[in-house]
């Protein structure tokens, strides 16, 4: 416990005194939920770490698989919580790999079978500087330091001059859409007509949570 003592003066003659008691900080890093909706969720880790996924989402009850891109190898790796092996042999039989370790700044899908909230451990942010050195083509991350796309896009510093990234998506499971950038569109004046023409959802000054996970296009 915190006890915080002030003293207070009027005049000459009049002091007192107070004392309040604050809850002492628990320290570490604190811990994120994300909320979950029937059906596919694209969610993130855009914390330091790695995630167990047999422990963190071997509920069969209310997860049905579970999907991470490896952008090294152009191909998805899979978790099935139903199955007694997790999904290893399916996953071998199709050519994917199993999926056992999700690590910090990745992206992935969960398909749910009910709406449900998932406390994620604690850990350090991941940066969006952190990206910089990422390849081209499509890669499913997820940042921890809270930034719009736009500003993630600048500190990312995928290309000199910007635009940077192609374009950057992510999935809003509640509404089954998309949210959509393009720095490109947005430097010629056009991001607004193009979101709204294809029904995409508008970033605007929403940020990019741990929790969210999200596609780029990396040229």
């Amino acid at each position: 416990q915190l006890t915080l003592r002030a003293t207070y003066t009027a005049g000459i003659t009049l002091r007192a005194e107070k004392t309040v008691t604050l809850a002492a900080p628990s320290g570490g890093a604190p811990s994120c939920a994300v909320s979950l909706t029937q059906g596919w969720n694209l969610i993130g880790y855009g914390l330091a770490g790695t995630l167990d996924v047999a422990a963190v989402f071997g509920d069969a009850a209310k997860v049905t698989t579970v999907w991470k891109w490896i952008e090294s190898k152009s191909r998805w790796a899979f978790f099935a919580p139903n199955e007694s092996d997790g999904g290893a042999a399916y996953a071998l039989s199709k050519g994917y790999d199993f999926l056992s370790g999700i690590s910090g700044g990745a992206g992935f899908w969960v398909n749910a079978t009910s709406d449900f909230t998932l406390q994620l451990p604690a850990g350090a942010a991941i940066t969006s500087a952190a990206f910089q050195s990422m390849g081209s083509g499509w890669n499913l991350i997820a940042i921890g330091d809270g930034n719009t796309p736009a500003l993630f896009n600048q500190l990312a510093n995928f290309a000199s001059p910007l635009p940077g990234v192609t374009s950057l998506w992510a999935w809003d499971a509640a509404k089954s859409s998309w949210y959509f950038y393009a720095p490109s569109l947005e430097m010629n004046g056009g991001l607004a007509n193009y979101i709204m023409s294809e029904a995409y959802l508008d970033f605007g000054t929403k940020v990019l949570a741990p929790t969210t996970g999200f596609w780029i296009n990396v040229p």
